[in-house]
């Protein structure tokens, strides 16, 4: 009986030490994209956090389909029990396929396909916090600097990029 309780007070000491190493939740992001999120704790300097989304629709006017894939690596500068602010660098591709048929001059449909589409990839990096608001919910906030270049035609901008997200701890 004494093995069975050390095991267990193991088993249980062993569950709260990896506890609040991960996160889920939703974020939206110029660096690292946005989505569903889920960021791990490597160890007690660096996180990673990856996010994400798809959505399709279809009518009888257009079809579309977007999807945007995105990941950062963070560096904690400072931490306490409640916050945590650190550095970031951010990549994240985002693409937006509309399909849409065309009509003539009286509003025939000419059975051609008008297809619009963006394909971007951006990069940024930047500062951010993170704040404790009950046991295992945070929201973090993040801003910097972002490169955004376009897939089709190689356009680009820079400028300023910012984040928030919400996240439950387990």
């Amino acid at each position: 009986m004494k093995n069975i309780s050390i095991a267990v007070l193991l088993t249980l000491f062993s569950i709260v030490g990896y506890a609040q190493e991960q996160t889920f939740g939703f974020s939206g992001s110029t660096f690292s994209g946005s989505g569903i999120s889920y960021k791990y704790k490597l160890d007690e300097r660096y996180e990673i956090k990856t996010s994400g989304f798809i959505f399709g629709r279809k009518t009888s006017a257009e079809e579309s389909f977007s999807y945007n894939l995105g990941a950062e690596v963070q560096r904690n500068l400072h931490q306490t029990y409640l916050t945590r602010f650190y550095s970031l660098l951010g990549l994240s591709y985002w693409d937006d396929k509309t399909l849409s048929p065309t009509y003539d001059n009286l509003g025939s449909l000419t059975g051609l396909i008008s297809i619009s589409r963006t394909r971007d990839l951006q990069l940024g990096t930047g500062i951010g916090v993170e704040v404790t608001l009950l046991e295992n919910i945070s929201i973090n906030t993040d801003a910097g600097f972002k490169y955004q270049k376009s897939l089709i035609n190689g356009d680009y901008q820079i400028g300023f990029g910012f984040g928030v997200g919400l996240g439950y701890a387990f």
